[in-house]
């Protein structure tokens, strides 16, 4: 969480610049205007987690997302939901671009690290570097080791920020009196102030309204698992070796946990989170829930 807080004014300035530009297309427009807001959700996210990794050098950082957009969309196909893991190894058209671009982006990773590293940066990739030293790595080279771990703080910290973001706006805009009532909390808390970076963590409605966001569209549609040993989930015995997807979309809106009225946006649902307990709902990192929280606050 302090690394978080080390970076939370950076996440709130580019939220002013994202709302800003919102604000700017709407005065031109004569008070209205068409707004496609995923592009603009996406460079704002885009931009906060490249500071939070490359600090000062963000805007090389900022060239790695478009390639893992194409590596996502190439992955998005129906041999993944059939489980036919087998042809990921196929040489494929897809799968010999999907190839190249993962050599790209090693490449580029590698080569950043390689500048923090002589730089004595204390930045994120320098951190991860140093962690090779002295944490298990497993099969892992320490090369595979940054690389995996740059990733998977890439694409929470990008993509999984950017989705809720956009379907908390879009949510927001079908269900105006939460959006009411998010503006008069935002209203008290800031009291005739411009918005701070600790406030919208003591905002109840804002969080519930959050959660309820994460629980309906978490941007992470499977998760996956990989047994270690032989272990026991319920009336399931599951051996050493297997790999468990549990399709996400589905397990949340289970009215078996959640009401007949599972599906539907009611962030009222939120006091339950807390005694439904962790396994129903996607684990947001601190990052993820702060950026979406000031797009919503600031919006």
């Amino acid at each position: 969480m302090d690394e978080v807080k080390a970076r939370v004014e950076i996440m709130l300035e580019s939220a002013n610049k994202l709302v800003r530009s919102w604000e700017s297309l709407i005065e031109n427009g004569g008070g209205s205007a068409d707004i496609e807001v995923k592009e603009y959700v996406r460079g704002y996210t885009s931009s906060v987690i490249s500071s939070a990794i490359f600090g000062s050098n963000n805007s090389k950082g900022i060239e790695l997302f478009p390639k893992f957009r194409a590596v996502m969309k190439v992955m998005h196909s129906s041999t993944l939901l059939e489980g036919l893991s087998i042809h990921r190894y196929l040489p494929t058209k897809d799968n010999r671009y999907a190839w190249g671009l993962d050599k790209e982006i090693t490449s580029f990773i590698l080569d950043m690290t390689k500048e923090h590293s002589e730089a004595v940066s204390k930045e994120q990739p320098q951190v991860i570097m140093e962690s090779t030293k002295t944490g298990e790595l497993g099969p892992l080279t320490p090369e595979q080791y940054i690389v995996d771990n740059c990733r998977n703080v890439y694409l929470p910290g990008f993509e999984v920020t950017a989705v809720a973001s956009m379907w908390g706006l879009m949510l927001l805009a079908s269900h105006p009196e939460w959006q009411d009532r998010i503006r008069a909390e935002v209203a008290q808390a800031c009291a005739g102030r411009p918005l701070e970076a600790n406030m919208p963590g003591k905002m109840k409605v804002l969080k519930m309204v959050i959660q309820e966001v994460l629980r309906l569209y978490s941007g992470v549609a499977i998760l996956t698992r990989h047994t270690l040993k032989d272990v026991q989930l319920g009336d399931v015995s599951v051996p050493e070796g297997v790999g468990i997807w549990v399709w996400l979309p589905a397990l949340h809106q289970d009215s078996e946990f959640w009401g007949p009225d599972g599906a539907k946006f009611n962030p009222e649902r939120g006091l339950l989170i807390v005694f439904l307990g962790p396994a129903t709902l996607p684990v947001p990192t601190s990052r993820l829930v702060l950026e979406t929280e000031l797009v919503l606050a600031r919006a």
